[in-house]
């Protein structure tokens, strides 16, 4: 007889038995591996939804294991979508390519840790590709206009 997904408790909800992923701890000098990563990927992709599967390749020609808190982060940086205004209007974000009431994949833009936005910064630093420029710069730019930056002047970022 297969077992349930998960064990039911007797008073409560049915329990995932799927372990929550390991949030990403940042290390400034993994900055320089990802940044070779992500170039060589933008490289590698001859069409932009293409870049993803060539992270996985380079990071697994590094000798990283795919199912790093790094890797996955930055499988999450050439995940987001460049979406357009509606009606015509000037515009465009970066949004999860999945995005529901209750679930996005990537994360929220707004929605992720610090951690990973300090990689986001030192990453940016180093890459050279344009392409990889522009994310990491969008992803940056989209941070900062939907969280708020500690010390920032009242009414700085008003109209």
């Amino acid at each position: 007889m297969p077992e349930p997904a998960g064990d039911a408790l007797s008073d409560g909800p049915l329990v995932s038995a799927v372990p929550e992923p390991d949030a990403y701890r940042h290390d400034p000098a993994a900055a320089a591996i990802a940044a070779r990563i992500i170039d060589s990927a933008h490289d590698a992709a001859s069409r932009a939804w293409d870049v993803s599967d060539h992270v996985r390749a380079q990071a697994s020609d590094a000798g990283l294991e795919l199912e790093t808190p790094l890797v996955r982060e930055l499988v999450f940086v050439v995940s987001y979508r460049l979406r357009l205004e509606h009606g015509g209007k000037p515009g465009c974000s970066l949004k999860p390519s999945t995005d529901t009431e209750s679930f996005a994949w990537p994360p929220r833009i707004p929605e992720v840790q610090p951690d990973v936005v300090a990689l986001w910064r030192d990453v940016e630093t180093l890459v050279q590709h344009p392409g990889a420029r522009a994310r990491f710069n969008d992803l940056l730019f989209e941070r900062r206009s939907t969280v708020p930056v500690s010390g920032m002047l009242p009414g700085a970022c008003e109209d």
